[in-house]
């Protein structure tokens, strides 16, 4: 993953910035490709698309493997039975994923569902809720497969059709009568009145490109 350096050469660390990602939001346009978000600022239009991301993130973005592609490399069940007490093809949840990983104790199988826990958590910031995909436990027995498989392809799919969203439909998300009943107590107190919503994918790579063009911004 990228990382900004200062000039000791020595990596910063950095928050990420939900306002900043917010504010870029705000000044999204229409985009005729279903795999770029487009910004207008000030005169200017600017376009975050898959050679940004890659750049910004570091990771494969290769087309995607076919479901047949990958079916040869689905052969072991074994994480699935250790770890996951489900029935066939049941939902396995993020919050499973995480306490399987979190009790884990052997250093192999350790480092396998951390990859998944990655992937899941991270690149497509999986909710406690969210089903995972269900296949990258048996993928991730293959190593070299998982580590070459284009997760940055299906993090940005992820991503951009999150930003793609119009804002009435992110403030769709946001339970109405806890809202209000926010707004009317926080409002007494003349305190801002602050909205949540969540962005699956990796809305990071927004704010590194953005830090990227803050001088054309």
């Amino acid at each position: 993953m990228s990382l900004f350096l200062d000039h000791s050469s020595q990596p910063l660390a950095f928050s990420f910035s939900g306002a900043l990602v917010h504010a870029l939001l705000l000044r999204k346009v229409k985009s005729p490709r279903d795999d770029e978000v487009h910004f207008l600022m000030g005169p200017n239009f600017y376009m975050f698309r898959v050679n940004k991301f890659s750049i910004m993130t570091g990771l494969r973005c290769s087309c995607l493997s076919l479901a047949a592609d990958i079916q040869p490399h689905l052969t072991s069940s074994r994480l699935l039975n250790t770890y996951f007490n489900v029935v066939p093809k049941k939902d396995i949840k993020f919050n499973m994923l995480e306490r399987a990983f979190s009790m884990c104790d052997v250093p192999d199988d350790l480092y396998k569902l951390g990859l998944v826990y990655f992937v899941e958590g991270i690149l497509l910031a999986a909710e406690n809720d969210n089903a995972i995909w269900r296949d990258s436990l048996s993928m991730v027995e293959d190593l070299y497969y998982f580590e070459k498989y284009p997760w940055g392809s299906l993090s940005l799919d992820t991503t951009v059709k999150q930003f793609r969203r119009g804002m009435k439909t992110i403030g769709a998300t946001i339970p109405g009568k806890k809202a209000k009943k926010t707004t009317k107590v926080e409002s007494s107190k003349g305190v801002q009145v602050e909205a949540k919503y969540t962005c699956k994918g990796y809305p990071p790579a927004l704010q590194y490109w953005a830090y990227k063009m803050i001088l054309d911004l």
